[in-house]
């Protein structure tokens, strides 16, 4: 089960930094005993336990940095394979999304139930665990998620939706594959997935293999951005996510919108038989995105990017709405006839923490300037 390999993971973990974990909580207990000392004023004590403190929080520090800043050569931590040039040189004429699939603990112990701690520590510092998602976006390739990652909600419940499919969606270790047909995994634009493993899927073609790992083109995989002739507005959020779980919706035709609920004239089914058109990006930053529609009937741009505050959408110079396109996605209507499309991103919580920072330099300084005039 899987809260099993949960409680075998925790107990590997504690295991390994036992120290680790004894330190930190010595150094816990100090400080509130240098705590109580200073508000008592038993002064003469203070100066041992400060520094017994500064030796167990150094130590603490070290500890914690021989697992998260690693001293290696380039070569070794940055391994220069040639699957990943491959999908270095894709990138260079498309726009597209990896996935890294590797076993992670639920996986381990599943198909080797009788593994020791031992067994499944050495698998994790096995070669073929050491590329994940971090690892190649080093390379300019862009990952479906991120290892010991903070998920946005909205990112979270997309990839939760499909428990038995993906297996509980998100970990610490990014997204979790049990099931590579998945639609959502399509929609995201997930056209590789790097392993070391064969995989036997219908429409996960290899394109490209090395001494350590195989790519695979996923075919289903949705293009960056795409254009479909209709939306519908779905009240209810258990709603939609049941629509999304299902395979219900044909999603080349039909976007699905829960939040800010377009007016109704948008939503009419629009006849796309006729439907004739194509859209291209033209430019693609992290805080610019342009983009070209040229169809001969109004339909919805869907764009594979999450939906997150700060972004905003411009018809030629004129600002329109952002909808949550599937939960994850951004979508904006888009009018009949050549349109150029064009995203910007700016966040007011940036502005805001720029003054606040002005201000307590400033502060800081005139504080300073005080004392040395004081002296």
């Amino acid at each position: 089960p899987y809260y099993m390999d949960k409680i075998k993971y925790i107990m590997l973990v504690f295991k390994n930094n036992f120290y680790l974990f004894l330190i930190s909580h010595i150094a816990k207990i100090a400080g509130l005993i240098l705590c109580y000392i200073i508000i008592t004023k038993r002064k003469p004590l203070a100066k041992p336990i400060f520094y017994f403190l500064t030796v167990c929080v150094f130590i603490d520090l070290l500890a914690v940095s021989q697992q998260y800043m690693e001293f290696m050569p380039r070569q070794d931590y940055y391994p220069q394979k040639k699957s990943l040039s491959f999908l270095q040189e894709k990138s260079k004429k498309d726009i597209f999304r990896v996935g890294v699939l590797l076993e992670d603990a639920t996986w381990f112990f599943k198909n080797n139930p009788n593994a020791s701690f031992a067994e499944y520590n050495n698998f994790l510092n096995s070669d073929n665990q050491k590329l994940h998602e971090n690892i190649i976006i080093y390379y300019g390739l862009q990952a479906i998620s991120s290892q010991s990652g903070l998920y946005p909600q909205r990112q979270y419940d997309y990839f939760r939706l499909h428990k038995k499919n993906m297996d509980y969606g998100l970990s610490p270790q990014g997204v979790r594959f049990t099931n590579l047909e998945s639609t959502l995994l399509n929609l995201v634009n997930m056209k590789y997935i790097i392993t070391p493993a064969e995989l036997s899927y219908k429409h996960y073609k290899k394109v490209f293999s090395d001494e350590k790992y195989i790519v695979y083109e996923n075919l289903n995989a949705f293009p960056r951005a795409f254009w479909v002739p209709e939306a519908k507005y779905i009240a209810k959020k258990d709603n939609l996510f049941s629509l999304l779980s299902s395979d219900k919706v044909d999603f080349t035709k039909t976007v699905l919108i829960s939040e800010n609920q377009p007016p109704a004239r948008l939503l009419i089914s629009a006849e796309n038989d006729n439907a004739n058109g194509n859209i291209k990006i033209k430019q693609y930053s992290p805080n610019k995105i342009i983009i070209q529609s040229d169809y001969n009937q109004d339909g919805w741009l869907v764009l594979a990017d999450a939906y997150y505050p700060g972004w905003s959408a411009y018809i030629g110079d004129v600002k329109t709405n952002i909808y949550p396109a599937n939960h994850l996605l951004r979508t904006v209507f888009v009018p009949a006839g050549t349109k150029t499309i064009t995203f910007r991103y700016f966040s007011n919580y940036m502005l805001v923490g720029i003054w606040i920072s002005s201000f307590s330099w400033c502060a800081a300084g005139l504080i300073l300037l005080f004392c040395a005039k004081k002296k």
